[in-house]
């Protein structure tokens, strides 16, 4: 559970585990949706590292969600 990534669910009742690698490490989503959370991941992917990296160190978990 130390690999950073998110923890995704949309309006569709999906929800997904899915790597800053862009790989899905948990769950399910359809493709429209994991493209979008790739093109978030793509755009912000020094953002989200620094986010992990700062949230791992204060909460001592490794879990950061997000609601499409």
């Amino acid at each position: 559970h130390h690999m950073p990534h998110l923890h995704i669910k949309n309006g569709k009742g999906q929800e997904v585990s899915v790597a800053l690698t862009g790989e899905i490490l948990d769950g399910y989503c359809d493709s429209k949706t994991l493209k979008k959370i790739r093109t978030i991941i793509d755009l912000n992917n020094n953002v989200l590292k620094c986010f992990w990296k700062k949230y791992f160190k204060f909460t001592k978990t490794s879990m950061v969600n997000v609601v499409l």
